[in-house]
């Protein structure tokens, strides 16, 4: 009973000392290839600066290091960029469906209706304001023209999305299979630990930014029916919107023409009853009347 006693009491001590030895810690040791969560363009940016007030470090270092920090902040930049965009892929998967089932919704009732364009003047309405009218409407369809423009290349884009989407999956995740090998490398003998460091966190930086890509183009291929689902729906409604507009045009420049027609036939009826009531004058008024109903002949005829 001593024995046994004795070695329960030395089994204890050991395990006691290997817990508290940090050689001996049961915890798994960090991965290699783990990001950094401190790395952050704010810490990069400070080190940069570091660097070029360096006074004892040759320019070549200098050089390298100062790529290297930069390097890493546009690698954080692109993962914030890409998982912005994930986000915004993801929330069209779920929003866009319902977009388009509103937007057929209205096609459909507006399919229903007779077609009736109508213009807010009249042939009362003073020529100015009827030539002003169609400028505005001009301008509306223009804008509506280049909105139909960039739907339908948006459309032609989506076309050969996937299988570029597809390419770039299968390269990022290609890369992130190399980072995680370079990360396990240990550093050249000798080599200055600052640019250790910052080699690491270029590596690193690098695999947030891939790991957020691979998210995006996920979400990319996944919202990518629902999309353009939406985009044909949206170019049918403006399709709508560019006959109708067209047809106003149309209908303003007839009603703009035939007021001009009618001005300029009242401007030859009017210079031929002053032609009438010039004669027997004075020879040069006669002369100056018989120009006037000849210029608005011609006007007449121009319009």
């Amino acid at each position: 009973m001593k024995l046994l006693s004795m070695l329960v009491l030395v089994t204890t001590v050991i395990l006691l000392v290997l817990s508290c030895n940090p050689a001996f810690s049961v915890d798994p040791p960090k991965a290699a290839s783990e990001p950094t969560a401190s790395i952050s363009k704010e810490k990069l940016e400070a080190k940069i600066k570091e660097v070029e007030a360096t006074a004892d470090m040759d320019e070549a270092m200098k050089k390298k290091l100062t790529e290297l920090y930069s390097k890493a902040i546009s690698h954080l930049e692109a993962e914030r960029s890409n998982s912005g965009a994930a986000e915004s892929f993801g929330q069209a998967r779920e929003t866009a469906p319902a977009q388009a089932k509103e937007i057929r919704a209205e096609l459909e009732e507006a399919e229903k209706a007779p077609p009736t364009v109508t213009v807010s003047v009249t042939e009362e309405t003073p020529l100015p304001e009827v030539e002003q009218q169609l400028l505005t409407e001009e301008a509306n369809l223009a804008a509506v023209q280049a909105k139909l423009a960039d739907l339908n290349e948006q459309l032609k884009a989506q076309a050969d999305r996937p299988t570029a989407a597809r390419q770039r999956l299968t390269e990022a995740n290609q890369r992130k299979e190399e980072l995680v090998e370079e990360l396990k490398q240990p550093a050249p003998e000798g080599e200055l630990p600052a640019l250790t460091e910052a080699m690491r966190w270029r590596l690193q930086t690098e695999g947030l930014a891939l790991r957020a890509e691979i998210k995006m183009l996920d979400q990319e291929l996944l919202s990518q029916p629902m999309r353009v689902d939406l985009l044909k729906v949206q170019r049918d409604k403006v399709t709508r919107s560019v006959e109708n507009l067209g047809e106003q045009v149309r209908l303003l420049e007839d009603l703009l023409n035939q007021r001009r027609r009618d001005k300029a036939e009242k401007a030859v009826e009017e210079a031929e009853e002053a032609k009438r009531e010039a004669a027997g004058k004075h020879p040069v008024i006669q002369k100056m009347a018989e120009e006037n109903a000849t210029l608005s002949e011609q006007l007449k005829n121009l319009t």
